[in-house]
């Protein structure tokens, strides 16, 4: 990703959706920069930090908001902790190994069916 401003769209999943995987790398000598994620016409979608792996990932929810998805069509990877999630504000999921946490954040659109996520180095 360059520097200055970045904004990635979305719509809602459709009946002959794919899934589409968004890879987003953030330079590390980059001094700034700003992504602005936008989801249109959804209820909610969620965010996923892998402590273990050091990677983010949003995606928009098919199901219930309170699951994991294993239905999302728009998966976007980012390195590191981007959405600052931890136990005060998610839900925490161990893996069965002990040693590995997920933490799940769920956002519910804004009357309009928008959620935005922004996100600054």
């Amino acid at each position: 990703m360059s520097s200055g401003e970045s904004r990635l769209v979305l719509g809602p999943k459709k009946a002959d959706s794919g899934l589409l995987l968004v890879d987003i790398i953030m330079k590390e000598d980059q001094e700034k920069a700003n992504l602005s994620i936008m989801f249109r016409d959804v209820a909610s979608l969620s965010a996923t930090y892998d402590s273990c792996m050091d990677i983010t990932l949003v995606g928009l929810l098919s199901g219930d908001a309170t699951e994991m998805d294993c239905n999302a069509w728009a998966v976007i990877r980012l390195r590191g902790n981007v959405c600052n999630l931890s136990a005060e504000n998610s839900q925490l999921i161990k893996g069965n190994d002990g040693s590995s946490v997920l933490y799940i954040h769920s956002y519910t659109a804004e009357e309009l069916g928008k959620i935005h996520i922004d996100i600054s180095k």
